[in-house]
């Protein structure tokens, strides 16, 4: 027998599930698809020092490897992986050596559990250095994105790319018919991705009710949570947030803050991002992800930057009551009910993306061979955003050996919004029921009720809850057939 299973509570009627204790948030941090992530670059060599598939392997795994190791304390499952084609900006084919490097830097993630915010870009400089023409693009694309389908499995979404200085859409020099660009990125990219903006801007190239807007999602490279002459207008008030804000819960959201040295510089401008604002920020746009790099270690673990200094800024209930901010009290306290310290950092780092907190279960019908059962698991999900990638969920049950016997899938959880999607000033948490049936064994014994919520690459989500949370599945209790 499993020895999680001698601690599990039988179930009958209505049973409530446990918060997770504040101890054991780590149990969360490997969660896919959403938190805070790395930003990795790698550049595809014309004339690499390796020249078989296995040496390409091994630069690539070293690369991830070392960002992996280098974050290990806050334990980042996405990355904003760039794959910079500059050395190609003017070779309209990539001969097969250049696909094999790009090919081993994807399954350098699925070694290490990362999952990629891709971009393909050329441009390293805001002057235009190393920019590739669109043809050239648009040939490329034809390459690469049969490489995307083939890795699917390792990809969170596809970030546009292409144009502009780090694929960031501005700064280009030669000409470019950009809603042309935009629509080959569409038809070439698999369509089960979504495909992120720089700027709402761009994405309204595609005029409203195609349906392929669907698909385009946002990411801001210029977080601040204020004003700013870098935000290419995405400011608190503007029509682009405003339009971010609408569309934000139905869509994963990514986004940085500008980078530490910057923030240092006064002289140019540069100052500490306000940490009440920048969370105020990706709540109210339902932030799915944010990078780590940008202003936390990238001048080196000695050098303090915002969001190392925001460890040591206390976050106040009452700055997250005044704004509707989720506040889960088991969160906040300890075991004996006392209240506990959270740090800014703290707060950003659990509640970025989803955060699914089961509250009670309801069993109903009769316990007994072949009887079925009906289940409703209620779930608050305490986070800034929809599970997006959460695509099949069921229930579980297993026999006393840890066998799984029988299954009620529950389909997608990417509806499981953290409040209403619509009436965008209504701040109160949403309840959600998942529904099943369950038919039971023939024979007596005691069984295992579990939830499992994946992505398409089967990796599995874990509840805010104390409960065992066993090869991806949460172990709700026991049934005991007489």
């Amino acid at each position: 027998m499993n020895p999680f299973f001698n601690e599990l509570p039988a179930l009958q009627g209505v049973c409530s599930i446990n918060p997770l204790p504040h101890s054991d948030e780590r149990k969360l941090f490997g969660n896919p698809d959403r938190g805070l992530r790395h930003q990795i670059d790698f550049i595809v060599l014309k004339n690499p020092p390796e020249e078989d598939p296995a040496a390409m392997m091994n630069r690539a795994d070293a690369l991830v490897a070392a960002h992996v190791d280098y974050f290990a304390g806050v334990h980042p499952t996405l990355s904003q992986s760039y794959v910079y084609l500059t050395d190609f900006k003017d070779t309209k084919v990539l001969p097969d050596m250049a696909l094999e490097q790009v090919e081993a830097f994807l399954s350098a993630h699925r070694k290490y559990g990362i999952r990629a915010l891709l971009r393909f870009t050329y441009q390293t400089e805001m002057d235009g250095t190393g920019e590739a023409s669109e043809e050239v693009m648009t040939a490329h694309m034809q390459q690469l994105f049969p490489l995307v389908a083939k890795h699917i499995d390792v990809i969170h979404v596809y970030q546009a790319g292409f144009l502009g200085a780090w694929g960031e859409w501005h700064s280009n020099q030669l000409p470019v018919d950009r809603k042309r660009l935009l629509e080959n990125i569409l038809a070439a990219c698999p369509e089960s991705l979504f495909i992120q903006m720089r700027l709402p801007d761009f994405k309204n190239l595609i005029e409203e009710g195609d349906p392929r807007r669907e698909r385009l999602s946002h990411h801001n490279d210029s977080v601040f949570g204020a004003y700013s002459p870098a935000s290419g207008g995405v400011d608190p008030g503007t029509e682009q947030t405003k339009q971010v804000e609408r569309e934000s819960p139905y869509l994963p959201i990514d986004g940085e803050l500008f980078w530490g040295g910057w923030s240092r510089n006064k002289e140019a401008g540069g100052y500490f991002p306000d940490p009440f604002l920048v969370i105020k920020w990706l709540f109210e746009q339902r932030y799915t992800s944010l990078s780590v790099m940008h202003n936390y270690m990238e001048l080196g673990p000695t050098t303090p930057l915002a969001m190392r200094l925001w460890q040591n800024v206390e976050m106040p209930l009452s700055f997250l009551k005044e704004n509707g901010m989720p506040i889960d009290p088991a969160y906040f306290t300890d075991d004996q009910g006392n209240n506990i310290r959270r740090s800014a950092f703290d707060y950003l780092r659990d509640h970025l993306g989803y955060r699914l907190k089961a509250q009670t279960l309801a069993v109903q019908g009769r316990i007994a061979p072949n009887e079925t059962i009906e289940l409703a698991l209620t779930v608050n999900n305490m986070g800034f955003a929809a599970p997006h990638m959460l695509c099949y969920a069921r229930f579980v049950l297993l026999n006393e050996a840890g066998e799984e016997i029988g299954e009620c899938p529950l389909g997608s959880l990417a509806k499981w919004y953290n409040r209403d999607p619509i009436h965008l000033d209504n701040r109160e948490i949403m309840t959600h029921t998942a529904n099943g049936k369950l038919t039971l064994p023939d024979k007596a014994g005691c069984y295992y009720l579990g939830f499992a919520a994946c992505n398409n690459a089967g990796t599995a989500a874990a509840l805010a809850n104390d409960t065992p949370f066993v090869n991806g599945i949460n172990l709700l209790g026991a049934i005991e057939i007489k």
